[in-house]
Formats: C-alpha cells, sequence, structure tokens
C-alpha cells in the first residue's frame, strides 16, 4: 500500500476554523506524513475532487461526520475506489473514534505516519441515502436546525435557548406516531421523542466521559440498532439528558430498542426530517433503511482494541 497522502480538508469545519489553516499545514508538515497534495477546501469542491479523483495515493480526508458520510457516498459509486482514510475536523467525530483515530488533530495526523491496515466497514442506507454513524428523527434534527438558525449569538445564550428547545420537543405534545416493521416481520407502534437508527448497534457505557457514550459494539455485525425514546414528565427528561452526557443512556427505562437488517417506518407525515450523521435532511416517508455489509474501504491506523464481553 502506498503512503503517500493526498490530502482534502473542508475549511468551514469546526477544526479547520479553531486552528487555522497555516496551524494545520505546519502540523502536517512537522509530522513527517508523506503528502502529495494538501488543500482546504469549501464542501461542494472538496465532494467534486472526491467524485473525480483517480491518483494512486491514499485520500485523507479532514471533516466532521457528515463531511464524511457525503464522501463515503461517493466511495460507493467511485469506479476505481482510492484508498479512504479519515481525519477528524468535526464536533463528535463518532466515525472517527469507533476506527480508534485520536480526537487531536495533532494525534490524529501522527497515527498515519505509522502502521495502516485496509478494514471494511458496514455502510446504512436510508431511501438511498448512505450514512455511517446513524440517522435521526425527532429532537436531534429540530435541534440541529435551531443551532444553524442562531449559530451567530453568544454560545452562553445559543446553549440556553437549546436546552430549553429539547425539554420542549421532549414533551409528550411532540412525540410522533410510529409504526415500524423490522425485518418485514414484526410491527411495532409506539410514540416517540426522538427515534435514531444506528449503522449496528451500540455498546453500553458506564464511563462518565461523553467519548464512549456512542461507541458501537462492531462496525461489521451487519445489522440495525433502532432507539426510541419516549419521556412522560420533566424528571425524565432531565434523567435521560444527563445520562446522555455522561454515560449510561441505553439503561434509562424510557429507551426501547430493537434491531433488525431491514427497518421501515411510517409516520403522520409525507415528508420527515432526518439527521444523517449530523447533517440534516428531508425524507418523503415511508423512511425505509437498510444496510450494506462491509461495503466501504477504508485506511486505518493499526489500534490494539480490548474486545468487548459479549452476553
Amino acid at each position: 500500500m502506498p503512503h503517500s497522502f493526498h490530502i482534502l480538508i473542508n475549511a468551514q469545519a469546526g477544526t479547520t476554523l479553531q486552528h487555522g489553516q497555516d496551524a494545520i499545514r505546519t502540523m502536517i508538515k512537522e509530522s513527517g506524513l508523506p503528502t502529495s497534495h494538501l488543500a482546504f477546501l469549501e464542501t461542494p469542491d472538496l465532494l467534486n475532487q472526491v467524485k473525480n479523483y483517480t491518483g494512486d495515493d491514499i485520500l485523507l480526508i479532514g471533516g466532521g461526520d457528515g463531511t464524511l458520510r457525503s464522501c463515503a457516498a461517493l466511495m460507493l459509486n467511485h469506479k476505481n475506489p482510492p484508498g479512504f482514510g479519515i481525519l477528524p475536523f468535526g464536533t463528535m467525530n463518532l466515525m472517527a473514534g469507533d476506527i480508534g483515530i485520536p480526537n487531536t488533530i495533532q494525534s490524529a495526523i501522527q497515527a498515519y505516519t505509522k502502521e495502516l491496515e485496509e478494514i471494511s466497514i458496514d455502510v446504512g442506507i436510508i431511501n438511498g441515502e448512505a450514512f455511517l454513524c446513524n440517522a435521526a428523527l425527532g429532537t436531534i434534527p429540530e435541534s440541529s436546525v435551531v443551532r444553524e438558525e442562531h449559530r451567530d449569538e453568544n454560545p452562553a445564550i445559543l446553549t440556553t435557548k437549546l436546552m430549553f428547545f429539547v425539554l420542549e420537543q421532549m414533551d409528550r405534545s411532540h412525540h410522533r406516531k410510529i409504526k415500524m416493521k423490522i425485518d418485514n416481520n414484526s410491527v411495532h407502534k409506539f410514540s416517540s421523542a426522538s427515534l435514531v437508527i444506528a449503522n449496528n448497534e451500540y455498546e453500553q457505557s458506564e464511563n462518565w466521559t461523553i467519548a464512549p457514550t456512542f461507541s458501537r459494539i462492531s462496525l461489521t455485525d451487519g445489522t440495525l440498532g433502532v432507539y426510541s425514546l419516549k419521556t412522560t414528565n420533566l424528571w425524565d427528561k432531565l434523567r435521560f439528558l444527563f445520562r446522555l452526557r455522561w454515560g449510561g443512556w441505553l439503561k434509562d427505562p424510557r429507551i426501547e430498542r430493537w434491531s433488525g437488517r431491514e427497518i421501515e417506518v411510517l409516520t403522520d407525515n409525507e415528508e420527515e426530517l432526518l439527521s444523517l450523521d449530523g447533517e440534516p435532511m428531508r425524507f418523503k416517508t415511508p423512511l425505509k433503511f437498510s444496510i450494506l455489509p462491509q461495503r466501504l474501504n477504508l485506511v486505518a491506523p493499526i489500534v490494539n482494541k480490548t474486545p468487548t464481553p459479549q452476553g
């Protein structure tokens, strides 16, 4: 495998704006990472270059989960997909965390200077659109829209607004009525404040830190994890938000969970707003989810992981 990198970085990613392009260029240069090309691009230009890339070097993408999702979707249809690696430049960086890439940009760059491996991971599909981490319906995408509408406000004020908005959206009056079919077999009817369909199931975490809260058991089980939240009072809301922030949310009594390879979700609306890997998108109902086993090939640093106990 060639160890030279063609690096494309989202110019508007949080890490880019935080550190500045010059500082990131310096980090890459000082790391000794063999680099044939380095560019900071707006999202449309970045995706266009990924789509048309025909080089032999490893394509290394710096962006958040939404940017990486869009690039991965292009890789699925690429005639001759190149080696594809990722650098965590977003807020949550869930995909990077699941494949063992350090969350700090300097450490992530350094990781790619060491031994690498090719891995194949599952890809989730919703009405023909790919996602790597999860698709969410309800409170999560609606909160993302509010955040974008007020992103120029003082951070403290925005955080307060978001908190009150989330608490309101978790109220029973905002719950969606959902009819869900799993693997063309079992049918479930319920109401939910938030429904999340994950590309592979989440593992239980008791750690008091946000990073492992959304870690997945595997990226190759070929199974969709389904999680529904139904709150009934203020205590339910506060308890769940606490566990979401500090760990243990899967054990919350207001969480229902299922799994399957094909999920169909029907609501009372003709169209629904979903968050795909953090990016709000609209889809017509019914929402049809499936999973493509080990469909996406990635180049990743070799990391030593302790297997998660099963059972």
